[in-house]
């Protein structure tokens, strides 16, 4: 039978695998905060000796901090399939595991961002200027395609074993077939800037209102902006990436499946954790799928 989506990922869901592992995510979120408060350490050293700092050195901390988010992804992936947490460990597995795509996609990122800074920068000294204007709206349509695509590239670096080509054309696709999922993490991402951007307005002294922000990015904003991103997102890469290839996989035709591969090169492919998700010939499978073809090719070649 297959899974039902709506029953899995409804909302009561999302808060119950939230706060069941809650002192994990704690412990993940602070992991996370130290690479960051390096990097925020230096940008204040940077501008107590400089002056200031160009908006582009700020923008480096997307690329810098890529591999922490890889952590972070993979965690709040495993809390949002109901798997055991162990913080530590995980935050290093996801680390190494993915972190070479996050940053090739981060530089993306940066690029995106700096040529959308720059387009803003034009459009602030030449205001009114036709060419500027459309240039402008189009830089934040681009970017706001490129912010939705990255909901979904994260949640397959972290998820399934594809190149970065295949990644870009699913999450292309995925913006049309899973729009409401990528709508409903736009709204909830607003819901908790918008409590953030209030806060500063509280009738309270500057202290309180810097330990208000200092406590809640140390225990769970970065953390819960991440899971919210990847429980919304799991679900549309789960049902329309990882089911669509198992699906359409035949279970028992392994030889057929494996012609085109060599027994070393299939046991190369199988080796690591069995339930992890690999690309083999454009099909989505299981490792332990994997191992069976290549039992079956060593079979055919005796």
């Amino acid at each position: 039978m297959s899974k039902n989506y709506l029953q899995y990922y409804r909302l009561t869901n999302f808060f119950t695998r939230y706060f069941k592992n809650f002192p994990a995510l704690l412990l993940v979120n602070l992991l996370f905060c130290i690479p960051a408060a390096v990097f925020g350490f230096i940008l204040f050293l940077m501008i107590r000796f400089t002056g200031s700092v160009s908006s582009y050195v700020l923008l480096t901390c997307i690329p810098l901090l890529s591999p922490f988010l890889a952590a972070v992804s993979d965690v709040c992936k495993k809390v949002t399939t109901d798997c055991t947490i162990q913080p530590i460990k995980d935050f290093y597995n996801g680390m190494r595991k993915n972190a070479k795509y996050f940053l090739i996609y981060s530089i993306f990122v940066y690029i995106i961002s700096a040529g959308l800074w720059i387009t803003f920068s034009f459009y602030n000294n030449f205001a009114g200027n036709p060419i500027v204007n459309v240039s402008c709206i189009l830089s934040v349509v681009a970017a706001l395609f490129f912010l939705l695509m990255s909901f979904t590239i994260n949640v397959m670096i972290v998820s399934v074993k594809l190149n970065f080509k295949e990644m870009i054309k699913n999450s292309i696709w995925l913006i049309i077939s899973g729009f409401a999922n990528h709508l409903k993490i736009l709204l909830s991402l607003f819901l908790v800037f918008g409590v953030v951007y209030i806060i500063a307005y509280l009738p309270l002294p500057s202290a309180a209102l810097w330990g208000i922000y200092a406590v809640l990015t140390l225990t769970v904003l970065p953390v819960l902006v991440v899971y919210i991103i990847v429980f919304n997102a799991y679900q549309i890469v789960e049902k329309n990436v990882i089911d669509t290839y198992k699906h359409n996989t035949p279970k028992q035709n392994f030889p057929s499946e494996s012609q085109n591969f060599s027994y070393q090169e299939l046991k190369h492919l199988a080796e690591g954790n069995p339930d992890e998700y690999v690309s083999v010939g454009g099909r989505i499978l299981k490792r332990s799928t994997i191992a069976k073809m290549a039992e079956a090719h060593k079979n055919d070649i005796d």
